[in-house]
């Protein structure tokens, strides 16, 4: 038996997924409905490489893929510096990756921090002169003017923590009241994962959580905040990858796979039920 991070429950197996020949086993919570995962014998080898690359977190040099997702990123910075109501927020971006993502909420005018414990991943993520970029994991950062931020984001972050109620409430302690807080995470209630289930694309070894609306909903007002929005978008790779690696008839073909996921993609806009979820929320007093 697994204990849910989110209530203490003691949850329920569900399925388990097979990944380089370790079998994870996927859990569901009877209590709240949560979806995580346990431990499994030999992750920590395929942990530490996979979040320490470089390939995927540049998507592969895929120059459309970046300039469509940095198109989405500056008008998340738009609405986030609108958000906060300042002129000049300071933002801290935990899980930065490479940084060219972070680096588009400097430039609709913010102060930008990021965050990122990979050094592979940070060395490239200092290339860019508009961000401040500090080589530490969330648990042990500390500002260096002891000062809080009054926006913070994660994008595709959260699901990676095992605790993530520990991390929300450090986080929590680094932003100003009334300070936003901005998450993107795989979204379980979404048309993929209730079409493909345990072949899901987001279904990966080094994610420990799977959210809902409810789910996330439920852990951010648990934890000291109220969400001032919440819905789905776009992943311009999920329903094409999970096609293509999950189905063989159709990775044979490019151009089916492509119409096949745009019908997916069009299907969870129409019906607000794709692949991410997106949540804005704010710090009670």
């Amino acid at each position: 038996m697994k204990t849910c991070s989110l209530c203490a429950s003691e949850g329920l197996f569900l399925y388990s997924v097979p990944v380089g020949g370790i079998k994870y086993e996927i859990t569901r919570c009877p209590a709240c409905g949560h979806l995580f995962r346990g431990h499994a014998e030999g992750e920590l080898a395929i942990h530490g490489g996979a979040m320490d690359t470089v390939d995927d977190a540049e998507f592969f040099n895929n120059r459309f893929l970046k300039t469509v997702l940095c198109w989405f990123a500056r008008c998340d910075g738009a609405r986030l510096k609108k958000s906060s109501g300042k002129s000049c927020p300071r933002l801290l971006d935990i899980g930065c990756g490479t940084g060219w993502i972070t680096a588009q909420y400097a430039r609709c005018g913010m102060i930008v921090e990021g965050l990122e414990s990979s050094g592979v991943r940070s060395g490239h993520a200092m290339r860019y002169p508009e961000i401040t970029v500090h080589q530490v994991s969330l648990e042990t950062f500390i500002p260096a003017d002891g000062g809080a931020y009054d926006v913070i984001v994660l994008r595709h972050v959260l699901e990676h923590f095992e605790d993530p109620v520990s991390r929300l409430r450090k986080i929590r302690s680094l932003l100003k009241p009334g300070g936003v807080l901005f998450l993107v995470v795989p979204n379980l209630d979404g048309i993929g994962a209730r079409v493909f289930k345990e072949r899901w694309d987001w279904v990966l070894p080094w994610h420990w959580q799977f959210f809902t609306p409810a789910s996330l909903r439920r852990l951010l007002e648990k934890e000291g905040f109220d969400v001032g929005w919440m819905g789905t978008s776009l992943s311009p790779i999920s329903y094409y990858y999970t096609l293509r690696s999950r189905f063989p008839f159709l990775g044979k073909s490019v151009l089916l796979s492509l119409i096949v996921a745009a019908s997916f993609l069009l299907a969870g806009t129409l019906c607000n039920k794709n692949d991410v979820l997106v949540c804005g929320s704010v710090k009670r007093p």
